[in-house]
């Protein structure tokens, strides 16, 4: 579907698909899988109405402005949230349990295909806006705000004692910064350490076995010598 929206054909209206969509989509499977028979009617149609069924479900939970407190877990493509949210919400929407453990990997592509239909508070969201929502950086929020206690709100925007104070927040920023990095850093070398003395190690037995490249020029002929007695 998303190659057929994709092909500028402008098959995506506000409230669904323009006609010829579902004929277009036909053609294209049609394509990518001859003999299938899979026709627009009943097939294509059928597949669209309950894949957008749960699509709306899914996106209700994830984004719809009356709920809160799930997430999406990227590394298995299905909702995630506290066992509190998901009893409380199933109270009312029987239907949703089975999201608790059913992955929906597709999720963010039918964002793109029907994402317009449930335009409404935070669904009027793009993909990426609510992507952006759900995986926004909280600590480099509170990073970014850090030193701003200790300048004057009171004071004009050019006096000397206000640029003098957001340097030195600007300085504060830069060394809290730094300091975060300096544990990574430091596991990164000891990391590198570690792997390249097991590189060596792993060398020096190798030459320790085979020998240098001389020694095995010299094995390889005295092999060959003797299996050319072999055959005289």
């Amino acid at each position: 579907m998303l190659d057929v929206l994709n092909s500028g054909s402008n098959y995506k209206s506000d409230n669904g698909f323009k006609p010829g969509f579902f004929s277009a989509v036909e053609r294209q499977l049609a394509i990518s899988l001859p003999g299938a028979g899979i026709k627009a009617k009943p097939h294509i149609e059928s597949r669209v109405k309950t894949m957008k069924s749960d699509w709306s479900a899914v996106h209700d939970m994830l984004a719809w402005n009356n709920t809160s407190g799930f997430g999406w877990d990227y590394n298995n493509g299905m909702l995630e949230a506290p066992p509190p949210v998901w009893q409380a919400y199933i109270q009312v929407h029987k239907n949703a349990a089975k999201w608790r453990s059913k992955k929906f990997p597709h999720y963010w592509d039918l964002c793109i295909v029907f994402g317009k239909d449930r335009a409404n508070g935070r669904d009027a969201q793009t993909a990426a806006d609510i992507i952006s929502d759900i995986t926004r950086d909280e600590p480099e929020s509170e990073a970014t705000a850090d030193g701003l206690d200790d300048v004057d709100l009171n004071q004009p925007l050019n006096s000397p004692s206000y640029e003098a104070s957001r340097e030195d927040s600007s300085i504060q920023r830069k060394r809290k910064r730094r300091n975060s990095w300096d544990p990574l850093m430091s596991s990164l070398k000891e990391s590198a350490e570690i792997i390249g003395a097991e590189i060596r190690e792993a060398t020096n037995t190798f030459n320790r076995v085979f020998g240098t490249e001389s020694n095995r020029e010299e094995l390889r002929n005295n092999l060959f010598a003797e299996m050319n007695k072999l055959w005289v």
